[in-house]
């Protein structure tokens, strides 16, 4: 009796889904590439994480995550994640480094976090294996420009979809 008034607790706080996935972001299973994100200050840009928009690659090292977006947009140029993480674990406020460029100049901040919600291997081609990981983020201070000079970039909170890996 215990283990199913156990279960039923686990069902109303949960809703059999494990905890936190009701906040995993929606990307169809088929895609591999995707950012949605709203950046304000130095620029304004928006994207709206539609696969085909973006081209998109990743590598890990031993510690390190990194995820890089290459929108087909005039504003934002690139948008690059670095994550304290191993490649294939998910895990919530991993701390994360944001860099974000345009056709003139460079933001970064170290002030942000990253939820990996899914991060499975896919297939195996040209010799590398493919992973696809699903995720959002957040950062707490702007962005500041690298050479120190210019107007700071705020950077909304984001979801992404990689699933291209280079190593």
């Amino acid at each position: 009796m215990k283990s199913g008034a156990v279960f039923f607790s686990c069902m109303a706080l949960w809703g059999c889904g494990g905890g936190d996935d009701d906040d995993k972001p929606s990307f169809p299973d088929s895609q591999l590439c995707g950012l949605r994100i709203q950046v304000t200050g130095a620029f304004e840009a928006k994207l709206d994480g539609k696969d085909g928009g973006t081209t998109c690659s990743g590598h890990t090292i031993p510690g390190e995550i990194t995820a890089n977006f290459v929108p087909y947009d005039p504003l934002l140029s690139e948008f690059r994640m670095t994550i304290a993480g191993e490649k294939g674990v998910t895990g919530k406020q991993l701390p994360t480094r944001v860099s974000v460029s345009n056709l003139s100049n460079l933001w970064s901040t170290s002030n942000c976090t990253v939820d990996i919600f899914e991060y499975r291997f896919v297939e195996t081609k040209d010799s590398v294996d493919q992973y696809r990981m699903v995720g959002s983020g957040r950062c707490t201070t702007p962005a500041s420009n690298y050479d120190g000079t210019g107007d700071p970039l705020e950077i909304g909170g984001y979801e992404f979809v990689v699933g291209k890996w280079q190593f």
